[in-house]
């Protein structure tokens, strides 16, 4: 019993103070249980989450056809455990080579009275995601952590539209493969 007391004696010496505070460090094996653990939570949270809209139009020549794609949810997502680094000077580096993902989302278009909607099953094939984050304090002492940079790539997309005439726009789907890969990346 008297050793239990010593220690917590010794414990609470130690937190008293000007700037009383825990101080830890982050080791290899530390980052390792992290990433283990992070990557099982953001498979379990990614399959509830809606994206934003995303609105845009093409120019077919005579008009330019107007397009939304709304509701766009993930349904499946193999995401490949991440490597996880840190660095001293930096902060912590997160990398995810080889993530797939299957969504289901509703299309709406519109080329002047014409309007028109469905639904739309869509996979993005090999993402790899670089992001960096800088740890560091803030004016009172307190941890904080920065975004210092994010980097999107996506490897390919696949996507069939379902309803309304798009049969008719399907077979052009492949010319806008850069501008769907395009505008995955910038959100």
């Amino acid at each position: 019993m008297l050793p239990s007391v010593m220690v917590v004696f010794a414990i609470l010496s130690c937190t008293r103070g000007k700037n009383p505070a825990v101080q830890v460090t982050l080791t290899d094996k530390w980052l390792q249980y992290v990433k283990h653990v992070g990557a099982g939570w953001i498979q379990d949270k990614l399959e509830h989450i809606t994206f934003p809209d995303i609105s845009g139009d093409v120019d077919i020549l005579i008009g330019h056809v107007y397009y939304t794609l709304s509701g766009i949810r993930i349904t499946k997502c193999d995401l490949p455990e991440p490597v996880l680094e840190f660095f001293q000077s930096t902060g912590l580096k997160t990398s995810i080579v080889g993530l797939n993902a299957a969504l289901v989302g509703n299309w709406r278009t519109s080329f002047g009275i014409i309007h028109d909607g469905g639904s739309f099953d869509m996979a993005i094939f090999s993402v790899s995601l670089t992001s960096m984050v800088q740890l560091g304090r803030d004016p009172d002492g307190h941890l904080s952590i920065t975004s210092i940079g994010c980097e999107p790539q996506v490897g390919n997309v696949a996507i069939q539209f379902h309803g309304g005439a798009s049969f008719i726009f399907q077979p052009f789907v492949d010319h806008f493969k850069g501008k769907i890969v395009s505008v995955i990346q910038s959100n």
